[in-house]
């Protein structure tokens, strides 16, 4: 679930999903269009942090998309192994997953 933040239109803050018992299935992130990319034939720039990713496209200013830069592994519910990355790990259980920063061992 993403929200837009209030200073700029053009970033898109992913807040954590609130913890609960029960854990429900990751839904795919959805971008709104940015209104500036490849119709435009502008390149994406993809800056891999330690701490976070940011993408966006090469001329603007700010990113279009800011996450941690963090993936793992973990069972749904059904017991179906699961990927999850960026913020879909915060205020989850952890314990049983195995979560990697990219710089990681080559993830």
């Amino acid at each position: 679930e993403f929200s837009m933040a209030k200073e700029d239109e053009d970033i898109i803050r992913f807040d954590p999903e609130p913890t609960t018992a029960t854990y429900p299935e990751p839904s795919p992130l959805q971008y709104p269009p940015a209104g500036f990319g490849p119709a435009e034939q502008h390149p994406i720039v993809i800056d891999f942090g330690s701490f976070e990713t940011r993408v966006g496209w090469a001329g603007n200013d700010l990113p279009s998309a800011e996450f941690r830069s963090l993936t793992g592994k973990a069972r749904a519910q059904n017991g179906d192994m699961v990927t999850l990355a960026g913020n879909q790990l915060i205020c989850r259980d952890i314990s049983k997953s195995s979560v990697r920063s990219p710089f990681e061992r080559d993830v």
